[in-house]
């Protein structure tokens, strides 16, 4: 005799809306992976940040986004990036190198107190008035 709980086998139930959520962010992972290699010539950094931000996309193209991400130049990354929570540390990491080095392009530091971007040369913060 089978003693079972309201719950038994309930594992196997498929959610359809779960389905169709897993498909569109398995769909904008492709375009994104299909749009890498133009996007530096089409100054198009969405799918490089849509790789680096999604934790269930592929680690190949997450590894070659964030490798893209130093191409752009472009300091408007760093705040989404900043608020990730990564699972992988070696991704965390990397993005990190790629910030630090943004930083250095752009001639401007993170205030470590307030997190603002500043000047490099800069000896207090415009945002915080802390000195750095």
């Amino acid at each position: 005799m089978m003693v079972a709980s309201k719950i038994a086998f309930t594992g196997s139930i498929i959610d359809p809306e779960a389905m169709r959520e897993q498909n569109e962010r398995y769909q904008k992972e492709k375009i994104a992976r299909a749009a890498l290699p133009t996007c530096v010539e089409k100054n198009d950094i969405s799918p490089v940040m849509t790789l680096i931000l999604d934790e269930a996309a592929r680690e190949q193209g997450r590894r070659d986004a964030i490798s893209l991400l130093i191409k752009f130049d472009d300091i408007s990354c760093i705040d989404p990036i900043r608020n990730h929570t990564f699972r992988n540390t070696e991704f965390e990491q990397k993005c990190n190198l790629v910030i630090i080095e943004l930083l250095k392009n752009n001639f401007l530091k993170e205030c470590q107190f307030c997190a603002e971007l500043v000047k490099a040369q800069a000896k207090k913060c415009m945002h915080c008035k802390a000195d750095l």
